[in-house]
């Protein structure tokens, strides 16, 4: 049996907003964005991090809660960051030729955390990011870091998964920037959250 919209809207936002929707039976699709600080952080390693911290909004511009992320940058080196696949041929309605090409980039690990202060719902996230940057002709350049994570909450005291998530975290520089430790620039996250209802 699904649920109806109030019940799921009550699960994470506490209150009827436009944030939530429920899908099938226990499966709802969250849609959230956070206007965030990206600090770069160097690890253990010696490699950088992005370490993002920002509120977390509902689609409708209401503060919910916090949103807190570690995107690591082994795959970072310019070549990479300008890496871009061909267009896709032709057909999509069978599987890949023999010779179509494939791309398989290398890809970053990252780590997430929503925290949906009204009820007290934390959610984490384990999973994988895409980095790319665009260039335009007057230097004006666009960053784009997209992840991909498996979702878990606390449930009865274990972490337990409940679904899938996606973000993509955008800025924008007057030209290439050169980064360094502890630098700090803003940056617009969108997130698409699809999680069962539990708990």
């Amino acid at each position: 049996m699904g649920m109806d919209q109030r019940t799921a809207e009550s699960m994470f936002h506490g209150a009827p907003g436009a944030a939530l929707r429920p899908a099938q039976g226990n499966l709802m699709i969250v849609s959230l964005h956070s206007p965030a600080t990206a600090t770069i952080r160097q690890g253990v390693d010696g490699r950088q991090h992005f370490v993002l911290q920002g509120s977390l909004r509902d689609s409708g511009g209401a503060d919910i809660g916090w949103f807190q992320a570690v995107y690591q940058t082994k795959v970072f080196s310019k070549s990479d960051l300008l890496s871009y696949p061909e267009p896709p041929p032709e057909p999509f309605d069978r599987p890949y030729a023999f010779s179509e090409p494939e791309w398989t980039p290398p890809l970053n690990p990252v780590k997430s955390k929503w925290i949906f202060e009204q009820v007290g719902h934390v959610v984490t996230g384990a999973g994988l990011g895409l980095s790319r940057i665009r260039v335009e002709a007057g230097g004006n350049t666009t960053f784009w870091y997209s992840t991909s994570s498996f979702l878990f909450r606390r449930i009865g005291g274990a972490e337990i998964p409940v679904g899938e998530g996606t973000s993509l975290a955008t800025a924008t520089f007057a030209s290439m920037p050169s980064l360094r430790d502890g630098m700090s620039f803003p940056v617009e996250v969108r997130h698409w959250l699809s999680m069962e209802a539990v708990g």
